[in-house]
């Protein structure tokens, strides 16, 4: 049960989230200070923030969720994002940061022009929305399991926490968004990661040899634990997913230094990559734990809360239902960000034929947060289930955007026609999979569709003497 020492703990969350929001409103004073923080974060505050923001709630409830269904096989989520984390920070990171450019559509107008940077950051836009949908989605899930002592509904409380999300957001831009991840991250990790677990084990209820003994043995099999259609759709989705995220682009430019952008994120991989695992253990434990939560539930999303409610003494059960808001509010916040940022630096000044001021991006990207909050918002209220949602925006965004943004930074011969073309093909194939009675990812047969009709149509199209050299190309780097 939820005891008043609980519900103080966590109002005393959501007002130092404000108090944030309000500290950091003050430091903004422009465009670049809203969108990158000034480009003043140290190593602490970098991995906290990209930390928190990778786990988001399809890293926790959402992969808890899976694990109770097909054991150790989910690990090919972590897996595929430590891999994409590693790539980034060797390939992309430190080259990155010597352009004049960070965000997708930016990269693909430097190569393609306005048009591609145009449809590029329509589709990044509704991919993070949907994204952020899926955390307040997460969000109402604690408050329907931990928070009907407290008269709040499933409904209500998306409204307060997306209101209060939105709110910080929109006032403190990345400074606040970083220092409330930092924050949430030494909230999550420590409850989530440890303490959970250890009194799940010292309450008697399951030992390892239990776990072993009682689940069946395809739960201990990463590779036939799970279908081969759900590891490759995974690792399709998050490799490439990860290495053009643009939350991550934004903080290997946010960052002090070019070492902290590029080891960051390795090192928050390897942080995220143990969270997966505790988190992973505990949702095979409540196979034993919660047999019947399907059926009472609809799906096995409520596990980590349920082990809050029922393993934490009061006072901890408000630190446990914290940290599963830390969790969603972290990766929501980023997503909201990205998407107003994106609007108000990318999309805006197709529109308006030139670039905007700095006090004119501060003020579209501000307005941006409110309206894509509610937007995001509203999603939330309409649909359900955390993991299904998210593999579908990042697929929209990945299957159709990663070979043109790795054309754009690495392929001399990558061709405007060839890019429109790739992205029309990957969104027809993927919008008729949804509608195929099959088992194969979406994003598979899309992502492959893309690479091969970018391939043919730009070996096709190129002419040297149209085409600008990839961003990344060494004489390109500013030294």
């Amino acid at each position: 049960m939820v005891g008043t020492v609980d519900m103080l703990i966590f109002l005393l969350y959501f007002l130092v989230l404000i108090l944030i929001g309000v500290a950091s409103y003050k430091r903004i004073k422009g465009g670049v200070d809203y969108s990158l923080a000034g480009r003043s974060l140290g190593w602490t505050v970098t991995i906290g923030t990209l930390v928190a923001t990778m786990i988001g709630s399809s890293a926790a409830m959402g992969a808890a969720g899976k694990a109770y269904e097909y054991g150790l096989g989910v690990m090919w989520l972590p897996i595929a994002i430590f891999l994409g984390y590693v790539f980034f920070s060797l390939f992309i990171a430190h080259k990155l940061r010597q352009t004049d450019v960070w965000t997708v559509p930016d990269v693909l107008e430097k190569r393609f022009g306005v048009g591609v940077r145009r449809l590029s950051a329509i589709v990044l836009i509704l991919a993070v929305v949907s994204i952020f949908g899926a955390q307040l989605i997460a969000m109402g899930i604690v408050f329907r399991l931990l928070g009907e002592p407290m008269g709040i509904s499933y409904q209500l409380s998306i409204l307060i926490a997306g209101g209060i999300l939105v709110l910080y957001t929109t006032m403190g831009g990345l400074y606040a968004v970083a220092f409330t991840d930092l924050l949430q991250f030494l909230i999550m990790l420590p409850v989530i990661g440890f303490v959970i677990p250890i009194l799940v084990f010292h309450s008697g209820d399951v030992s390892m040899a239990s776990i072993t003994s009682q689940l069946e043995p395809r739960m201990f099999n990463i590779f036939t634990g799970v279908p081969l259609s759900m590891i490759v759709g995974l690792l399709f989705t998050y490799i490439p997913g990860v290495i053009v995220d643009q939350s991550i682009w934004q903080r290997a430019m946010s960052a002090k230094t070019t070492a902290i952008a590029r080891w960051s994120p390795v090192i928050s991989g390897a942080v995220y990559f143990y969270f997966s695992a505790v988190v992973v253990l505990l949702g095979m434990i409540g196979v034993m734990l919660y047999p019947n939560i399907i059926a009472e539930y609809g799906n096995a999303d409520g596990i980590l809360p349920l082990m809050i409610a029922h393993y934490l003494p009061k006072g901890l059960t408000g630190m446990g239902l914290t940290a599963l808001f830390a969790v969603a509010m972290s990766t929501a916040s980023t997503t909201v960000l990205i998407a107003a940022v994106t609007f108000a630096k990318d999309l805006m000044p197709t529109f308006t034929k030139e670039p905007l001021s700095s006090a004119e991006e501060l003020r579209v990207s501000r307005i941006a947060t409110v309206v894509i909050g509610l937007g995001g918002i509203l999603f939330a209220l309409t649909f359900s289930g955390i993991f299904e949602i998210m593999l579908i925006a990042y697929g929209i965004f990945v299957s159709g955007l990663f070979f043109p943004i790795m054309g754009a930074l690495f392929w001399e011969k990558v061709t405007k026609k060839a890019v429109v073309a790739s992205i029309i093909a990957s969104a027809i194939v993927m919008i008729a999979f949804l509608f195929l009675d099959t088992d194969i990812d979406v994003v598979v047969p899309a992502s492959v569709t893309s690479l091969i009709v970018l391939a043919a149509v730009s070996l096709a199209t190129y002419r040297k003497e149209e085409l600008t050299p990839p961003v990344l190309k060494a004489d390109r780097l500013q030294q």
